[in-house]
């Protein structure tokens, strides 16, 4: 490729939702139908790019650790697990590292702190992630979570 100047050129995943509106027009099935829309954390609606739309979707729904319902069942062993977890942090011996999303609207930051603060070992660290939500690792800022999970692991490995 570099015989012939060709470079890869790397494109935003998202755009602005009025870039799509103004070329196709804002109520065609393309828009509707073939394009996932969101608001940014600035209120702000940007738009999946369409050649990427599907891919996305689909490698969501086929990911076997979504998880789309929940049985009664689930729910309660869930509340019983959080509680005989939450009076065991002062059991833990390994070193940890807990990572959290601010604006998790599924599992609240203050749980994660509050068994952060009954840890006593050594070494452990808590990052808190502001705006981010529940799939800290599928967010847009998935990169930096990443990068503070391995600097956290490489610098235990010493």
């Amino acid at each position: 490729m570099h015989l012939w100047n060709y470079r890869e050129i790397r494109t935003p995943a998202f755009e602005e939702t009025g870039l799509f509106a103004r070329g196709i027009g804002e109520l065609t099935d393309i828009v509707a139908k073939e394009m996932y829309t969101l608001k940014d954390r600035s209120d702000t609606s940007i738009t999946l790019k369409p050649e990427m739309t599907v891919s996305v979707v689909r490698a969501y729904l086929q990911d076997p650790l979504v998880f789309r319902s929940m049985t009664t069942s689930l729910a309660v062993e869930l509340m019983s697990a959080i509680e005989r977890t939450s009076r065991s942090a002062g059991q833990v011996r390994a070193p940890l590292l807990m990572l959290h999303g601010e604006a998790d609207p599924i599992c609240p930051p203050s749980g994660t702190r509050r068994f952060f603060e009954g840890l006593v070992v050594e070494p452990r660290e808590l990052q808190i992630y502001p705006g981010l939500r529940h799939e800290i690792f599928n967010e847009p800022e998935h990169v930096r979570v990443f990068e503070d999970v391995l600097a956290w692991v490489r610098a235990r490995a010493r």
